[in-house]
């Protein structure tokens, strides 16, 4: 006696009960979303499903059953009438209808079919879907098995969403980071590269949501813009000027440390254009409160606010909903501080010598002292807590010095039983021109019976290196 059995579907097809005859295609080409445009819909509306039958023999009652991600609450599969195109037997004619859903698989039953069903052509509608849980897959796949009631007949499969996975927004500085330097002439901060110094930053829109406009923030040290009218204490940044290559700017707000304002293209490049009062023959001239520049970063940052594809309806957008997206903080531009550099050599570091370490400035500018050491092959900058140089001044430093080397664990020790007491090397940094600065140094000598020896110690202008 003849007994039938169903085999699970991987078994036929292993065994070669189906082949992967069905070719699936997306109606109009697979739909390439941007997560900005669908993450936040209440849903999504794939294209639609096109099936060519790679077999033959499809008859009434014969079934194709798509699998696909989770359908969004809102589907509601159509029962009407599918007929088949473009069959290879132009005598051939299939009708389909959809026949139910059980979780994530939707059947479609052949109603009539006849003649050779190779190659025929059954249009399934489209099929909404969640989307965020489109977001959340990246991919939609339509995978399809063709059945009779013998089994497994082909099987096809092929991709109808594939959201790109990248950002819709983003924005990007200069491909050459405009740099430049800070420096001290005659007692008045300038830049080295000339004014006025500029530095962009470009928008993009890859498109999928629609922009709407951009709050643009750019950060960096504006101060030496500052200009306070004396009369009614209203405050403006002359040296200080914003522009768009395309849409407009608006609610453009200046400030010491931030720039913030709303541009309306999303493909914008903004220019900031930077002129300190300290330059001469530049156009406007103007007094600034406090026209000391200092070493800065300008960095800028976004928030688009665009809306989505959101839709309660078959149309895309529909009911559009507001959204924002942030964009990262990027560096735009810098401006490095120039000035004196000046190196002591062979310091030495011990109880019973004195290290003598001035620095004087005979310059119209003040600056702050900076400082590293290198001792035994091991380099670190050190803390001088904020010491200043002013014009026309000398300052100690050896007190500070003794200090900040203390102050790092396991740098630069003395009173090391066995271990002659080290020598050091330090290099200090003042931000007024190299010509003001004058180190001095040397060290005295506890001999131990009340007389001390006092013994120079050799700088980089003692030896003509600066």
């Amino acid at each position: 006696m003849f007994k039938k059995s169903i085999l699970p579907l991987a078994l036929l097809v292993a065994s070669g009960g189906a082949s992967a005859d069905i070719a699936v295609t997306a109606t109009n080409g697979v739909d390439t979303p941007t997560s900005e445009a669908i993450g936040t819909a209440d849903f999504t509306v794939s294209p639609g499903i096109g099936l060519q039958l790679g077999s033959g023999g499809y008859q009434v009652g014969d079934t194709l059953a798509i699998t696909t991600i989770q359908v969004d609450d809102s589907q509601v599969f159509d029962t009407g009438i599918l007929t088949a195109t473009n069959c290879t037997d132009v005598n051939a004619s299939v009708i389909a209808a959809f026949a139910g859903s059980t979780g994530t698989v939707h059947t479609y039953r052949i109603q009539a079919a006849t003649g050779n069903t190779l190659n025929c052509a059954i249009p399934i509608p489209a099929i909404r879907f969640d989307g965020a849980a489109v977001v959340a897959a990246d991919s939609v796949t339509a995978s399809v098995v063709g059945a009779t009631e013998f089994g497994i007949v082909e099987t096809g499969s092929g991709e109808l969403i594939n959201v790109d996975d990248a950002d819709q927004f983003t924005a990007a500085a200069a491909v050459t980071l405009p740099t430049d330097v800070v420096q001290s002439v005659n007692g008045r901060t300038t830049l080295a590269g000339g004014a006025p110094d500029t530095v962009t930053y470009e928008l993009a829109d890859a498109g999928g949501a629609t922009f709407v406009d951009a709050d643009v923030t750019f950060t960096g040290d504006f101060s030496w813009a500052k200009v306070t009218n004396a009369d009614t204490g209203n405050v403006s940044y002359p040296g200080l000027g914003l522009t768009t290559s395309a849409g407009a700017l608006s609610d453009i707000v200046y400030g010491s440390d931030t720039i913030t304002a709303t541009v309306d293209n999303g493909g914008a490049t903004l220019t900031l254009t930077l002129t300190p009062a300290a330059h001469s023959g530049i156009t406007p001239t103007y007094v600034a409160d406090n026209a000391v520049m200092a070493a800065t970063t300008f960095k800028a940052s976004a928030v688009i606010n665009y809306t989505d594809l959101n839709t309660t309806t078959a149309t895309p957008g529909a009911d559009a909903q507001a959204q924002t997206a942030d964009i990262a903080e990027i560096t735009i531009g810098t401006w490095t501080q120039d000035g004196a550099t000046v190196t002591a050599f062979g310091v030495p570091h011990s109880d019973v010598v004195t290290p003598f370490l001035w620095i004087q400035n005979s310059g119209d500018s003040e600056g702050e002292v900076t400082a590293s050491v290198v001792c035994n092959g091991d380099t670190r900058s050190i803390d001088l807590a904020g010491a200043m140089v002013g014009n026309e001044e000398a300052v100690g430093l050896t007190q500070l010095v003794d200090d900040g080397i203390e102050a790092i664990a396991g740098f630069c020790e003395k009173n090391v039983v066995g271990v002659q007491d080290p020598r050091y090397t330090i290099t200090f940094t003042v931000p007024v021109q190299v010509s003001d600065i004058t180190l001095t140094a040397g060290y005295k000598v506890d001999n131990g019976d009340g007389t001390f020896d006092r013994l120079p110690i050799e700088t980089s202008q003692s030896l003509d290196l600066n």
